[in-house]
Formats: C-alpha cells, structure tokens, sequence
C-alpha cells in the first residue's frame, strides 16, 4: 500500500504530539521538516542496512572510447550494487569489479560481439566515476546503485520522496522530529526513545526480507545450468 503521508501531515502530527499547535507555534515548519528528513535519513540507512535491492536504482553508461576511460556517477550515487554490459537486446553479462592492481591486465582485451572471456569490460569506482577497462568504444552497460537519501520537502508526498517506505513506517520519522522537539523544551525524553527504538526493531523485523518466497542462497553470479554442474557419473 502506498503511503498517503506529506509534508504537511506529518508536521502536523508532530505539532500535536508537542502540543505546538498555537497561533505563534513554538517550532517553525523548516525546523520540524529537518528534523523529520533526519529521521528519514536514518530510516533509510535502516532499509539499506536490512536490504539495498529495496532502493536501488538503475542507469544507462554509454561508452564512447573516450580517454581515459571514466564516466561520470549519477548525481544521486551513493554506492554501487554491480554493472552489466548489454550485449544485444536480449543478452546481458555481468561486468567484475577490478581492483586498483589489476588495472593494466585487461587493457590489451578486445570487445567483441558477443564478448569473449576477456572482452566483458571490468569497472572500478574512483571519486566521482567510474572507470571502465578495457577501453569500448561504443555500446551500452547498465550500473545498479544505490542512490542518496531524498528529503521530504513542503508541499511533497512520502510516497514520492520516499517510494520504499509503507504506511505506518514514516511514523520513525515523526518520532524523531517529535524526541527533537521535547528535547529542545528539555522536557524528559525517554517514553519517546523507546518508541522509536521499539519502532526501529518491528521495522527492521519486517524488513528481512519482504519476498519470502525462497530461502537464503549462495549467490549464482555465472548463470551455469545446474545440469552441468552435475558430475558426470
């Protein structure tokens, strides 16, 4: 179910669970909305601790044999989840990571059609790029990533900032603004910590993993037939 949550409403209900609800409120809207989208953050940080496929994004490299090799990350990267490079229409192989060391054992491979051995680029993430070997000059590769935290902002919904989080989860986020907001009046704050900390576990328990339809696996990386894994006798 998506959420219905906005900017205004969770304000809202952090202004009634402080009792800041008069005419000259004692906490300004921008206030309550950073200390909701620092709620947020952690609460992200909880769905990407849990499970990254639940944020992940995609983007299209395209490779045009420039020198050296490196393309510009998404403005909104956070971390990288893997590479694939596009081979046709239907056929696509999983591009390996290289390490700082293994820079120039790739460099006199050869992209082919479809891609040999050593004709699958490798990439490497380097500050703000990523690198990319051995040099293609033309076609495509697909980075998975994981982008920054978006923060809500007045007159925006939760479920388009904030996609990943169901209804009833943006409450960590009240709580949090609502533990800011009593801890500024230094007023006690303990009920609201183990809310929120009570909070944190149902959402973390709910969080592993939402597709429980098959049980944890080693990872199959090749894409080999389990036929001929088989032994032969």
């Amino acid at each position: 179910m998506a959420n219905s949550s906005t900017a205004e409403t969770l304000v809202t209900r952090v202004r009634e669970s402080v009792d800041d609800l008069g005419s000259v409120p004692t906490n300004t809207t921008d206030t309550i909305l950073r200390w909701l989208n620092e709620g947020g953050q952690e609460l992200y940080d909880l769905f990407i601790a849990s499970y990254e496929d639940y944020v992940r994004d995609r983007r299209t490299i395209t490779f045009d044999g420039r020198t050296p090799a490196e393309y510009p990350l998404p403005e909104d990267f956070l971390k990288a989840l893997g590479m694939d490079y596009v081979v046709s229409t239907t056929e696509r192989r999983r591009m390996e990571k290289f390490q700082n060391a293994e820079r120039n054992t790739r460099q006199l491979g050869v992209i082919t059609t479809p891609p040999n051995l050593y004709g699958v680029p490798q990439y490497r993430i380097v500050g703000n790029v990523i690198e990319i070997i051995p040099n293609p000059s033309s076609g495509t590769a697909e980075l998975f990533y994981v982008p920054e935290f978006k923060p809500l902002r007045s007159g925006e919904s939760v479920k388009d900032r904030w996609p990943y989080v169901k209804e009833g989860q943006e409450t960590f986020a009240v709580l949090h603004a609502q533990f800011k907001a009593t801890q500024r009046e230094e007023a006690d704050v303990r009920s609201i910590l183990a809310e929120k900390q009570a909070k944190q576990v149902a959402i973390m328990t709910s969080l592993k993993p939402r597709d429980a339809a098959e049980s944890w696996r080693i990872v199959d990386t090749e894409g080999i037939p389990e036929r001929e894994m088989l032994w032969p006798w």
